[in-house]
């Protein structure tokens, strides 16, 4: 079972002041790369609410956590793969390109 802080997430802990798996999801909403989905309106979403959402390409949430916290790309994927199972952040596919939405 996992814990609720990020206690021992890969030397992620208090950095950019993360000391949480929410505070984590939320430091990634910040990132200068998400955007509201007009930014991807030629997209065709299976749900109407993923519209007004806060969007961004998997990859680049990867490349962030690589560059901001000096992790592999095999343990950012871990990362985001404990935000999706928390229901932190959700994911789905826009024109084949894996894409990360967050909840408002």
């Amino acid at each position: 079972m996992m814990k609720r802080t990020v206690a021992n997430l890969y030397g992620i802990k208090g950095m950019y002041n993360v000391h949480s798996w929410y505070g984590l999801a939320s430091f990634m909403e910040r990132y200068e790369r998400v955007r509201r989905c007009e930014k991807y309106n030629k997209c065709e979403y299976e749900k109407k609410h993923i519209k007004c959402k806060k969007i961004i390409k998997r990859n680049d949430v990867i490349r962030m956590q690589e560059t901001r916290f000096q992790i592999s790309e095999t343990v950012a994927e871990k990362v985001i793969d404990v935000l999706l199972t928390r229901d932190l952040v959700h994911a789905f596919r826009c024109n084949g390109v894996p894409m990360i939405y967050f909840d408002d």
